[in-house]
């Protein structure tokens, strides 16, 4: 627009100028031909600054185009070029979200396992508390001859394996309850650090949130999620198998302290029956 009034302002002074001479020859001589030929220069000076003017307007609006059209070209290429690596990194997000619901799925199965864990530990526990009545209870019944008495200790003992047996299982539940927590809390941190590495792909610079999801995608990706799910579950059953060897070996340890009081208080009975024959 400046350009523009600056053209006009040089071709209005001429103008001017020989709008004066034009009077001043009029003046001089007033005759029809000099009339019409001053009505035929008048025309043809207002049709070229009508000219003139049109061709500054439509440079200046062909200039402004083309600037926007170089414009729209440089965010096409630069689009053109984003969309790939963004196609790219929605379909690692979808396989990493898909691997973390597998991750929860079997997490969800390892759970279900603990309870029945727990219910079969529930399950020795009260067997282990049944057979300690019935003990107690035969131990009882029991017909000491001569005055004798059981065995000193012998009930203490029994009662003290039977206690470090249940304190070893609620040890050997409690470190797996440890152990599937912190593998819980490890999958929920690297599915949240995930989600906020997609948001972020949308709300800030292309380029850099693309590599840095690209890094973060590469180490999860390189990581052996299935062999330490796997490692996992031979831990829980080895733990499993050594606990319920342990219940084996203190139920068979009651049984052998139970006959063997049983042989000494009837030997006991034996030799008395003897004695008083």
């Amino acid at each position: 627009d400046q350009a523009l009034g600056e053209t006009a302002g040089e071709i209005r002074t001429p103008l001017i100028t020989r709008i004066e001479r034009l009077e001043q020859a009029v003046r001089s001589a007033e005759t029809p031909q000099a009339l019409e030929a001053l009505r035929v220069q008048l025309d043809t000076l207002a049709n070229q600054v009508a000219a003139q003017t049109t061709s500054f307007a439509s440079a200046a609006a062909v200039t402004e185009l083309q600037g926007a059209l170089d414009v729209l070209i440089a965010a096409r290429r630069h689009e053109d070029g984003l969309a790939p690596k963004i196609e790219d990194l929605r379909a690692r997000v979808s396989a990493q979200e898909a691997q973390a619901r597998d991750n929860a799925e079997r997490v969800h199965g390892v759970s279900r396992m603990l309870g029945r864990l727990t219910a079969q530990n529930a399950d020795a526990a009260t067997q282990s508390e049944s057979r300690l009545h019935r003990l107690e209870q035969a131990l009882d019944s029991l017909q000491f001859a001569g005055g004798e008495a059981p065995p000193a200790g012998a009930l203490e003992e029994i009662a003290s394996r039977i206690v470090e047996l249940e304190e070893r299982q609620a040890e050997a539940f409690d470190a797996l309850r440890a152990g599937i927590a912190d593998f819980v809390s490890k999958n929920e941190r690297r599915l949240a650090q995930l989600e906020q590495g997609a948001v972020a792909t949308l709300s800030a610079d292309e380029v850099l949130i693309a590599n840095a999801i690209e890094s973060r995608l590469t180490e999860l990706e390189q990581r052996d999620v299935a062999a330490e799910f796997e490692a996992l579950r031979r831990r829980i059953e080895e733990r499993i198998v050594g606990v319920e060897g342990r219940c084996v070996r203190a139920l068979e340890q009651v049984g052998d302290t139970v006959a063997l009081l049983e042989r000494r208080f009837a030997d006991g009975g034996d030799q008395a029956a003897a004695r008083s024959a």
